[in-house]
């Protein structure tokens, strides 16, 4: 059984609220609005929706936020393995750094938006995809420092539990009652 820390808990909330904030974000037409005109990615929409012509630029900015998404849904799926079934510190490597990746995929989509397509009457939409960077970046580094010093409690007849720091693991035997 793993006992989780406050860390890895604020670290998953934040990285769950990561991955909504991107798929909401990344799939809303307002990403700009004005008037009675929104576009987003996908389409624009005026009375009603079209689809939004793919230009080249706008071919890399869905591709950059379409992966950003998936690789924040595998951090979940890392951090759920994780707690669940296999505690491993290797997992919440592997998570930390997704997660740097994803903020940095998020942040070069939206910089190649604001140059290429945008550069004002930005809405909603586009802020939800910067509060996912920022929060991906922050679940990450917590990843890191709670990686530092992880805690799993192993079962068994006489009980017990192993402390697994950086390099070091201490094996401590807990008496039943």
């Amino acid at each position: 059984m793993l006992v989780m820390s406050v860390l890895l808990k604020v670290a998953l909330g934040l990285l769950i609220g990561a991955a909504v904030c991107q798929l909401l974000g990344f799939a809303c037409p307002y990403w700009v609005s004005y008037y009675n005109y929104n576009a987003g990615l996908w389409q624009w929409c005026t009375s009603r929706c079209n689809e939004m012509p793919g230009s080249g630029s706008m071919g890399a900015i869905r591709a950059f936020e379409t992966i950003a998404f998936i690789l924040l849904v595998i951090i979940l799926i890392l951090l759920l393995v994780h707690i669940c079934a296999s505690p491993n510190l290797q997992l919440v490597l592997a998570s930390a750094i997704c997660a740097f990746v994803a903020a940095g995929l998020i942040i070069l989509g939206i910089l190649i938006y604001v140059i290429d397509q945008a550069k004002h009457n930005l809405s909603w939409a586009f802020v939800l995809c910067i509060i996912a960077a920022i929060l991906a970046v922050i679940g990450g580094i917590l990843l890191i420092v709670d990686r530092r010093s992880h805690v799993i409690i192993v079962g068994g007849s006489s009980g017990g539990a192993v402390r697994t720091t950086k390099t070091t693991t201490t094996t401590v035997t807990v008496a039943r009652r």
